[in-house]
């Protein structure tokens, strides 16, 4: 999760998320392929997309404040979230504790992650409103500021955001140092998404495990 309400640490906590899950998953070839099926083969975006090595939702969290921001910000927040989900391919959507339908509509995502419930319908796509973005039903010429996509798009977006909100490297430090893992920071704590989250890295350890197993049997 995400905190939209500290843009000026948000990208920097959002790539050492995204390095550190990496780190912690060793997949075969095969397994990589059958990633790359969730994006349709006739995606007009389909080559310029690098799908991450798991199923990916980034929910930026504390959205009744990020509502308050100024259009313009908001606006260059979405835009580059849109962005880099949609490169991931990965499920955007933005969620608050106090509005209950975005409660809702996280735990309606994370159940079919978690245990194959129907996949979500809704998209919004407008910065005004809480933005829901589904797994591969972007596409680049509909994201503002997005005209050519290339190998280095991902780092010219990394520069339009960090111009606009330039990244506190001093809280990013400390927070590295103290501990890396912002699942044991309080100020995320989220129940229903807490709760989810266990039972994903449960699922996670038991899928890794397996995938160590059918290596060794291939040796």
């Amino acid at each position: 999760m995400l905190d939209l309400s500290e843009l000026g640490q948000l990208w920097n906590c959002m790539e050492s998320l995204l390095d550190g899950i990496k780190r912690s998953l060793s997949l075969a070839n095969q397994q990589i392929d059958e990633l790359a099926q969730r994006i349709c083969d006739d995606h007009p975006d389909r080559p310029f997309m690098d799908p991450f090595p798991t199923p990916l939702v980034i929910i930026g969290g504390k959205y009744d404040i990020f509502q308050e921001y100024e259009p313009e910000k908001r606006k260059i927040v979405c835009r580059c979230l849109r962005y880099i989900s949609h490169v991931l391919c990965a499920t955007l959507l933005f969620y608050s504790s106090k509005d209950a339908a975005l409660v809702k509509r996280v735990k309606d995502v994370l159940n079919h992650h978690a245990f194959d419930a129907p996949l979500l319908k809704t998209i919004c796509q407008d910065y005004n409103k809480a933005v829901c973005v589904p797994c591969g039903s972007d596409l680049f010429e509909s994201i503002e500021g997005v005209r050519t996509v290339t190998k280095h798009s991902l780092d010219k977006m990394r520069h339009v955001y960090t111009t606009h909100f330039p990244q506190d490297e001093s809280k990013a430090s400390s927070t590295i140092l103290e501990d890396p893992n912002p699942v044991n920071d309080p100020n995320f704590r989220e129940p229903l998404i807490d709760a989810l989250r266990r039972q994903k890295d449960e699922e996670l350890e038991r899928y890794c495990q397996e995938m160590e197993r059918r290596e060794k049997r291939s040796l």
